[in-house]
């Protein structure tokens, strides 16, 4: 939650795959023949074992007995050329491959076996950079679902999507038939759908590494739960210190936080709302909420996950973060800080993930941006893997960021990430990294947070 710079993105090169796909596009009806062809379970492709039931199938790993019984395909040669020698156009994604440059009619077979009978929650990870588009999710030839997926903002700017299907026990074969062209998809996880109230892991194997929930708030208690989390009361000095508040506590922003005034559950979601109105300190022109689980939740190493919604405007600065429990002896930023996620409001398709310690703090924080989807518009999954050498990034499961122990000592630098830490949610007003309210800033505007959890390594 410090001053930083330099957003970046690095997306696949897609300018001549799009000239390609418009012209593909037009060749699009529904994809109502592969429901006939979809047979038998079938040998899995390059020696990949057979996939299980509940856990996840890689776009990447369709059935290997060849076209027009384990796929159609509407185009010859593989597009992406890197990952196989069929017609099956498969792309570098980041460090993996999805499937690419769909069409309609197009569909792939998966033979999986299905350990237990009952209700699944399938959770597909999908990017689109045109239109969006649908396919259909069978087994055998029952129609399961109809996933609708979005215009994500770019062919590697990935969301995910879930559904809820029932899936018989035993070896069967799960396909994927394209209804439209233009969807790109990366993998889909099966989950058992437990009891009311069970949470399974929308990540299972997130960074090839196996987890357990260890702590979580879903926010459905009806009231914040004030022994976990504790409302900051204060006022920022402003822009150029104008407010007769304490210039030490936070960076220049406009912003009076209230306790809990701001903050509330509703639909099961925790709101955060900054308005435009006068604090009650009469200095300060707006006001909102942070809150943190410092004495309530601390934590040491694991996985971090929150799902949210961000606001848009001018002048907002939503941030999901990190303290080290040890700031009221070290101070800042000795204790060390992980900004799971900031955002701009005036820059609402660009989220930023940043550490802050000795010698490498606020401007000088190791960041990375990741730019995708309208952040705004829909709920997306921010999350940090934290490791006693290493801390990741991700966003909707995909991995955009990591700094090192390595990378921070042979800097000359002290790594401050070996000691427990509380989480800090809060929408700030103002500030020198997000800029200050204009004539556009529009308010109230909220975060929205569904769930904050915390998962162990196993």
């Amino acid at each position: 939650m410090n001053d930083e710079s330099d957003p970046a993105e690095s997306p696949a090169d897609r300018s001549a795959a799009d000239s390609d796909w418009k012209r593909r596009r037009l060749l699009g009806t529904a994809a109502t023949a592969a429901t006939s062809l979809i047979a038998s379970p079938t040998a899995i492709l390059d020696g990949e074992s057979k996939p299980a039931i509940p856990g996840r199938i890689e776009a990447k790993n369709f059935d290997a007995d060849g076209s027009g019984v384990a796929f159609t395909e509407t185009t010859p040669g593989d597009s992406g050329g890197t990952y196989h020698d069929v017609d099956v156009d498969v792309e570098i994604a980041g460090d993996d491959y999805d499937v690419g440059w769909t069409d309609a009619c197009e569909w792939r077979t998966y033979s999986a076996t299905v350990d237990t009978a009952g209700t699944y929650e399938v959770t597909a990870k999908v990017a689109s950079g045109a239109d969006g588009g649908t396919f259909v999710l069978q087994q055998g030839r029952v129609h399961l679902a109809t996933f609708e997926v979005p215009d994500t903002g770019g062919w590697q700017s990935w969301t995910t999507i879930t559904k809820q299907v029932h899936l018989d026990a035993g070896d069967h074969v799960i396909a994927i038939s394209l209804d439209t062209a233009g969807v790109n998809l990366d993998w889909l996880d099966f989950s058992l759908a437990g009891s009311e109230g069970a949470i399974t892991d929308p990540y299972p194997g997130l960074d090839d590494t196996s987890w357990r929930l260890t702590w979580n708030d879903e926010f459905d208690q009806g009231s914040i739960d004030t022994s976990t989390w504790t409302f900051e009361v204060g006022g920022g000095c402003g822009e150029h210190q104008r407010h007769d508040t304490d210039c030490t506590w936070g960076n220049r922003e406009e912003q009076y936080y209230t306790d809990g005034d701001n903050a509330w559950l509703q639909n099961d979601r925790l709101v955060i709302e900054a308005r435009a109105e006068l604090a009650p300190n009469g200095e300060n022109p707006y006001t909102s909420t942070r809150l943190n689980t410092a004495g309530g939740f601390e934590t040491q190493y694991g996985r971090i996950d929150v799902r949210a919604r961000l606001p848009e405007t001018q002048g907002l600065w939503p941030a999901i973060w990190m303290l080290g429990h040890d700031i009221g002896s070290v101070g800042w930023p000795d204790c060390g800080e992980v900004d799971v996620m900031e955002l701009l409001g005036h820059d609402v398709d660009t989220v930023h993930g940043t550490v802050h310690g000795p010698g490498y703090s606020g401007s000088g924080g190791i960041n990375d941006s990741y730019s995708g989807p309208d952040f705004s518009n829909g709920f997306h999954d921010f999350t940090v893997t934290w490791y006693p050498d290493a801390i990741k990034w991700f966003v909707d499961g995909s991995h955009y960021h990591t700094v090192t122990q390595h990378e921070v000592e042979n800097a000359g630098d002290s790594w401050v990430f070996r000691d427990e830490f509380f989480v800090v949610l809060n929408v700030a007003v103002g500030g020198r990294f997000p800029g200050y309210p204009d004539s556009a800033t529009q308010l109230p505007q909220r975060m929205e947070v569904e769930y904050v959890r915390v998962w162990d390594w196993v």
